[in-house]
């Protein structure tokens, strides 16, 4: 890593930011001036008198007026949400016609028609995901374009100042992908843009008419590529649809709520998600008997002597101390050969290598997903 080009990216952060800034100072001064019309304009329907015509109409127009305020102090709380960390990658590559240097983030910031940061989702930006340097191509509405890739660049970015930079070739750089792997986990979850890999991306960018299965075993990430899916199609069908014509169905209440806060980070409005079994409930000719409640549930649970066992011991010290003692012994290489990763063959040595490389990652569940990533990724049916 070069200080001066550390120091020159910087100065990129500082200008994004700047932008930012000054864009959030127009939409502060286009909120005010709509509120206060909207304001006159209730006063105005209120005090004269109006027939139910003119009354209908004016409510029309400032229900239209609300709308296009939500949506711009909608634009304005996201765009102070990603100020600290405007931008994550840098693009830079040669089309037939022209140069291009891209900066890579959650949304598209641009003055006068000239983008400073393209968004994860335009077609530009799977460079990032699925292309290595040199002589490639990416898919557009207009059809395959083919560039020539000089840099891929990583950025670790607080608080709007530059960590550190990572140039990549074939996918997404290691350190960068086991620092997001190794984050403290939350009670919400969150966006993987970052650390999208090229099978992922692949799935995330399928054209958004097809239908899509995701298998894979629970905490591999199905369900937030899922998630990245749908931010996916609401831009590729923006105009089209919106988050109002989306349903999530999930496994519970609990669930939901996990989930309901990635969305927004991606600047979409969230979709609205219902359980498994409320959503059964709508369709009264399933025979289905689903009349218990959840807490008729717990208190058939506690009535059974061997189950009130059972779960004081799954909620006792002891049990969590076994749990932590089995992972903590747990033989990952042993685990890794009996695991079918799509008829993929991993050597001792390919094992031990990955497994050298997450040595740092203390956390078993990151270590696992570190140590599978990188045998796929460096996988080699050759």
């Amino acid at each position: 890593m070069d200080n001066r080009t550390l120091q020159e990216e910087q100065l990129n952060v500082n200008r994004v930011q700047q932008l930012i800034d000054d864009q959030v100072n127009e939409l502060d001064s286009r909120i005010h001036d709509m509120a206060s019309q909207n304001f006159d304009a209730m006063k105005y329907v209120q005090s004269e008198n109006l027939d139910i015509m003119e009354m209908a109409e004016a409510y029309g127009e400032i229900n239209t007026k609300d709308e296009d305020l939500y949506e711009l102090t909608s634009k304005r709380l996201f765009l102070k949400r990603i100020r600290p960390k405007p931008f994550f990658a840098r693009l830079i590559f040669d089309t037939e016609n022209k140069h291009e240097d891209v900066y890579v983030g959650l949304k598209n910031i641009d003055k006068d028609g000239l983008p400073y940061v393209i968004d994860w989702r335009v077609p530009t930006a799977s460079l990032l995901y699925f292309s290595s340097l040199g002589k490639t191509s990416y898919t557009a509405p207009i059809g395959e374009i083919e560039v020539d890739l000089k840099l891929k660049r990583q950025y670790r970015i607080a608080d709007g100042v530059i960590n550190s930079y990572v140039d990549t070739n074939v996918k997404i750089d290691d350190e960068v992908l086991q620092e997001v792997l190794s984050k403290n986990t939350s009670s919400y979850m969150s966006n993987i843009v970052q650390s999208i890999q090229a099978e992922q991306n692949a799935i995330i960018r399928k054209k958004p008419y097809y239908s899509v299965i995701i298998n894979g075993i629970a905490g591999s990430g199905k369900t937030s590529i899922a998630m990245h899916r749908i931010s996916y199609i609401l831009y590729a069908l923006k105009g089209t649809i919106t988050s109002r014509n989306i349903r999530i169905i999930s496994p519970n209440p609990m669930f939901s709520e996990y989930i309901s806060r990635l969305l927004p980070e991606l600047g979409e409005e969230n979709v609205e998600t219902e359980s498994i079994l409320s959503f059964m409930r709508t369709f009264e000719a399933i025979p289905l008997k689903m009349d218990a409640s959840r807490k008729e549930m717990v208190e058939a649970c506690f009535n059974n002597p061997l189950r009130q066992d059972m779960v004081n011991y799954k909620f006792s010290p002891k049990f969590y101390h076994e749990v932590e003692n089995y992972l903590n012994n747990l033989d990952l290489k042993k685990m890794i050969k009996t695991i079918n990763f799509d008829n993929m063959s991993f050597s001792d040595e390919e094992i031990e290598n990955a497994l050298e490389l997450s040595k740092d990652v203390s956390n078993i569940y990151s270590k696992f997903i570190k140590v599978c990533s990188k045998l796929i990724a460096d996988y080699d049916p050759y």
